[in-house]
């Protein structure tokens, strides 16, 4: 019988074990990049850590976490793209799906011949284009 794969996703301080039943690839946007998207589950038993994921998890939003697989080894930077949730039994199973998440920065947006710097800067693909939401401070 084949082992099941597994990742530690660091929540907060807290590790979170994801039992990943099929892993995918998807070309990146922006670089081009085979990025990785693992399809798993996390199983709560106690009512605590079952309460605290039902809270976290949809507040996740955009935030990159990092993991460690089972061997401890450091494995990635990730975004948690979508979860759902079932009971049976008293054992809540949470269903992930966890991208692969880039390294992207914009250094300077070049707009009619305006320089402009970012300090915050974040985007979204939206339909077949991008949309950048940034704070920039500009120079003539």
């Amino acid at each position: 019988m084949a082992q099941t794969r597994e990742i530690c996703l660091d929540i907060d301080g807290r590790p979170v074990t994801v039992s990943i039943r099929r892993e995918t690839r998807e070309r990146s946007l922006h670089t081009e990049r085979e990025l990785v998207e693992l399809h798993g589950t996390v199983t709560a038993v106690d009512d605590a850590t079952h309460e605290w994921l039902s809270e976290c998890l949809p507040d996740l939003g955009n935030r990159v976490l990092s993991a460690r697989d089972s061997a401890g080894e450091w494995s990635g930077r990730w975004l948690i793209s979508w979860n759902s949730y079932s009971v049976n039994a008293g054992t809540h199973t949470y269903s992930l799906i966890v991208r692969e998440a880039e390294e992207l920065s914009l250094e300077v947006l070049l707009l009619d011949g305006i320089e402009l710097y970012p300090y915050e800067y974040r985007e979204e693909v939206v339909g077949d284009g991008l949309t950048l939401w940034a704070k920039l401070v500009g120079t003539e």
